[in-house]
């Protein structure tokens, strides 16, 4: 599951997920978007200021990526969480499938894991929700960003230079 913008993995356990997961029997897992995660608040705010410092944040979220990737492994290898006997019945069997996983995203999920699809050989379908495609359109109407948008917004005051700016963070 691919969390919001600035979010954490802990958003498995909200938005409707555990009761997905109930009823329709999934097994829903989660890592961090590494550089577009709840622990990276200070990184971006400090770029926010000062967007020529910017591409450190999206090349944090290529690690994000490898993170999701390696998730994606570890659920369909034989030798992966099926292996471990926190993921087993007492009789050794996985206690779940890892014949297919799919991809959830939502909002900053839901763009990054576009990519994910793109690039994970091991993810076979997914869905993206609520997302703009990019950044242009989604933080200009995510309600998320409203308090990231004050330190850019001070600091870039022109609404049209801000546009060109999102276009450029994309």
């Amino acid at each position: 599951y691919g969390h919001g913008l600035l979010d954490s993995r802990e958003a498995v356990n909200y938005d409707g997920v555990p009761e997905m997961s109930r009823e329709h029997n999934y097994l829903f897992c989660a890592v961090d978007w590494f550089g577009f995660a709840s622990g990276d608040i200070p990184n971006v705010l400090s770029t926010l200021v000062d967007l020529s410092q910017f591409p450190v944040v999206p090349d944090a979220s290529q690690q994000g990526m490898v993170n999701f990737m390696f998730l994606a492994r570890l659920l369909r290898a034989q030798n992966g969480f099926a292996a471990n006997a926190a993921f087993q019945d007492a009789q050794g069997r996985p206690l779940f499938d890892r014949s297919d996983v799919f991809y959830d995203g939502n909002s900053q999920g839901g763009i990054l894991g576009g990519v994910l699809l793109a690039a994970d050989k091991d993810v076979n379908r997914g869905a993206l929700g609520s997302l703009g495609m990019n950044y242009s359109t989604l933080l200009n109407r995510s309600k998320d960003f409203d308090v990231y948008a004050i330190p850019l917004y001070t600091a870039y005051t022109d609404p049209l230079e801000r546009q060109l700016l999102f276009s450029m963070m994309q």
